[in-house]
C-alpha cells in the first residue's frame, strides 16, 4: 500500500476522523486512493493541541465531548497508526483545515480525506520517507484491526450520543439526583450540525423523540427528548461571542446546541 508520513499531532487528528484535509506543496498521487498514515520520530510541540487556533479547536473540542479523541493521550512515534482515503486533490477546499500559501510561496494542494481508520495497535518501528512511498508487505487483505471511533447518529426518531468521560459523568450524576430533566451542551461543527440541530425547508427544527447516551464501555441510558435550542458560544470571562477566522479568511461564530431530556 501507499504510505504518507504526517507529523503529529496532525496524523492522529486525521486517523481519528477530525482533520479532513492534508496540505501539501505537490500532487504526489492520483485520487481516489487509500494511504497508510505514518508518523515519524519527531513531532511539533507537545503543547500544540492545547494552543490550537479556534478553527481547529472547535472540531477537536466536539470530538472530546463524545469520547472520540483525547488530547492528553500519548501520541505514537515512528509508527503506522491507521489509514485514510484521499478522495480528491484540490486547491480550493472549504474545510477549516485547508491552508493557503502566502504571496511568493509554493501553492498548497488540499488532499481531501475521508473514511479514516485508526489501528488498535500501531505498526511500530517504521522509518518514514519524504512524499508518498510504498510498503508492499501491507495490503488491503492484511490490515490490522481498527478502532470504532464514536460518532453521533440519528436512527429514525432516536438521537444516539456517545459520551466522553465528562459528559457521561454528568448524565450519571443526573440519573442519581432524582431530577426529572437534564440539560447538556454540545459544540456544533460543520460536520455534526445536520445531525444535532437539523431543520426542515422552512427552518423549523426536526427534533428526535428519544435520546440515548452511550458510555465508552457500551453502557446506555435511554431518555425522552424535551426541547433544544442553538446559541452562540461566549467567552466565560467577558461574555463576548466567540468569533474566529480560518486560513481562507472565512468568518465563523462558534455555536453550540443545548438539549433537554427527561426520564423515560
Amino acid at each position: 500500500m501507499k504510505c504518507l508520513s504526517i507529523q503529529q499531532p496532525w496524523a492522529s487528528l486525521i486517523a481519528h476522523g477530525i482533520k479532513d484535509v492534508e496540505n501539501r506543496t505537490s500532487k504526489m498521487l492520483v485520487p481516489p486512493q487509500r494511504v497508510l498514515i505514518h508518523v515519524g520520530s519527531k513531532m511539533r510541540s507537545p503543547e500544540l493541541l492545547n494552543e490550537l487556533p479556534l478553527c481547529y479547536e472547535i472540531p477537536v473540542q466536539f470530538a472530546e465531548e463524545i469520547g472520540a479523541f483525547d488530547r492528553n493521550a500519548p501520541l505514537a512515534k515512528s509508527a503506522i497508526i491507521g489509514y485514510v482515503d484521499v478522495v480528491d486533490i484540490v486547491d480550493d477546499s472549504k474545510s477549516a483545515w485547508a491552508q493557503y500559501a502566502q504571496e511568493g510561496e509554493k501553492p498548497l494542494y488540499h488532499y481531501v480525506l475521508a473514511n479514516a481508520r485508526l489501528f488498535k495497535t500501531p505498526i511500530a518501528d517504521v522509518k518514514g520517507r519524504l512524499g508518498v512511498w510504498d510498503i508492499p508487505e501491507i495490503t488491503e487483505d492484511n490490515l490490522p484491526e481498527t478502532v470504532d471511533i464514536p460518532v453521533v447518529e440519528r436512527k429514525d426518531d432516536t438521537l444516539i450520543i456517545p459520551c466522553g468521560d465528562a459528559l457521561w459523568n454528568e448524565v450519571c450524576g443526573w440519573e442519581d439526583s432524582g431530577s426529572s430533566e437534564f440539560e447538556f451542551f454540545l459544540t456544533l461543527t460543520n460536520d455534526n450540525i445536520d445531525i444535532l440541530a437539523p431543520v426542515d425547508y422552512d427552518g423549523n427544527p426536526i427534533n428526535p423523540k428519544n435520546v440515548i447516551f452511550k458510555s465508552r464501555d457500551g453502557k446506555i441510558i435511554e431518555t425522552e427528548f424535551v426541547s433544544s435550542y442553538v446559541e452562540e458560544m461566549k467567552y466565560s470571562d467577558n461574555g463576548e461571542i466567540i468569533e474566529y477566522v480560518d486560513e481562507a479568511g472565512n468568518e465563523y461564530v462558534a455555536m453550540e446546541t443545548c438539549i433537554v431530556v427527561k426520564r423515560k
